[in-house]
């Protein structure tokens, strides 16, 4: 029995998670009433934009170092504004290598095709709010390390907010654009408010950091950033094979893939967050008590994610046609097969919160970076080749599967095997 002190914290944590995932729910249900190739120009555009968003979830993370680092000697005004300069920095000098590669990516998968129109009208833009992106990572890491986690719930809820009610008048005025230009004014209007949230936080000016530090933090965002980057290329990989595919109807089988892009984001965003939670709760515990753990939550969580699961695969035609519209064999079968994978990345999540809990962070790496290659793209490249999706779905089963495998074999169930475990291969 798991008492209700072991689930503290998990509610907001898991709110943080769902709230960006609901906003690209949000954006894919308006943009997919545009017509053919706009669900899949949506998808491409974050798909090309690779370097970004590892970038970006790499100065959240230095950022979280440096100031919790910070806390001893009371974290200051120009410790966060030197964090914001490293951060405006790399965004434009990401927006820039983007201004030059984002296009040619675009032209090169998606030659003339609609989905490729849809990307290329919006890319410059996109591209504008680089640096306002990574500033924003930034401060609600810095926010995160600061105690102050409810206040970046209620910006992210805000945000939301913000976006769903610029898209309508800009969505029915500009068309596909104004999805973007209202991510754009929404982004503006952030950085704003967390600037002004971080000044009345931090109430002392405090000294300039040493000599280096600015050298220092880009070249640890650069370094955090080439963990993320195989895991995010494999996706951006996956989804060429869609776009240069040429067997019919290449429309609506692009579009298909990239609305349960959309969808995987929001069905995951409790796991992911469930993976950070265990790995903290996990953290200090005896093998054998966290074995027992798992072994409860396992039990525990089982029948939950068996009625999410049927419930989405009975569903799941109805939910397609309700925010997408007919897309047909493609979103069934993969949709199907997500549902299929719940309990399997349940298991999943645990087993990556243990190994994480012991430091084993480039176990977790490996496999997560590994298997989106020598698994899934075989697999989505023979569904292509054969235009059966129902090869194409497992992509989404038996990556994870291996994980499991890959992560049980390592993970030390009991103390007799801390030993062997601790002496294995050091991929961290």
């Amino acid at each position: 029995m798991i008492e209700l002190s072991f689930w503290r914290g998990f509610p907001p944590m898991l709110a943080s998670f769902w709230v960006g995932a609901l906003v690209v729910q949000l954006d894919l249900a308006m943009v997919a009433k545009l017509g053919t190739g706009a669900l899949a120009g949506y998808a491409l555009v974050s798909r090309v934009a690779v370097l970004d968003v590892a970038l970006t979830a790499a100065v959240g993370s230095i950022s979280l170092i440096v100031v919790s680092g910070a806390q001893k000697a009371r974290t200051h005004r120009k410790l966060l504004t030197e964090i914001w300069i490293c951060a405006a920095l790399l965004g434009l000098l990401t927006a820039s290598i983007g201004a030059l590669a984002y296009p040619a990516l675009i032209g090169l998968m998606g030659h003339q095709g609609p989905a490729a129109e849809f990307a290329r009208s919006v890319i410059f833009i996109h591209i504008s709010a680089t640096p306002l992106r990574m500033i924003a990572s930034a401060t609600s890491f810095a926010l995160h390390s600061l105690g102050r986690g409810g206040v970046v719930l209620g910006w992210q809820v805000c945000e939301a907010l913000a976006k769903a009610a610029l898209n309508v008048p800009l969505i029915s005025s500009f068309g596909f654009v104004g999805c973007f230009i209202a991510a754009f004014m929404v982004s503006i209007l952030s950085i704003f408010w967390a600037v002004v949230v971080i000044r009345r936080i931090l109430t002392t000016e405090g000294d300039a950091p040493p000599p280096g530090f600015r050298a220092s933090f880009l070249r640890g965002c650069v370094i955090e950033s080439t963990r993320g980057l195989a895991p995010q290329l494999a996706v951006f990989a996956s989804f060429a094979l869609f776009v240069l595919s040429e067997a019919a109807p290449a429309g609506t089988r692009l579009d298909a893939y990239a609305a349960v892009q959309g969808l995987i984001v929001l069905v995951l965003a409790p796991l992911l967050a469930a993976t950070r939670f265990f790995a903290m709760r996990f953290s200090g515990r005896a093998p054998a008590e966290v074995k027992r753990l798992i072994s409860t939550l396992l039990l525990g969580g089982a029948p939950v994610l068996l009625i999410v699961a049927g419930a989405l695969a009975l569903g799941r035609d109805a939910l397609g046609a309700a925010l997408y519209g007919d897309l047909g064999p493609w979103w069934s079968c993969f949709a199907g097969a997500l549902a299929l994978s719940l309990p399997l990345r349940y298991a999943g999540a645990l087993l990556r919160g243990a190994l994480l809990s012991r430091g084993r962070i480039g176990a977790v790496a490996a496999a997560d970076g590994a298997t989106p290659w020598l698994v899934a793209l075989p697999f989505i490249a023979l569904g292509l080749l054969l235009d059966q999706p129902g090869v194409a779905c497992l992509s989404l089963l038996a990556p994870e599967a291996a994980c499991l495998l890959w992560f049980w074999r390592r993970h030390p169930l009991a103390d007799e095997k801390s030993a062997r475990f601790a002496s294995e291969l050091q991929l961290s």
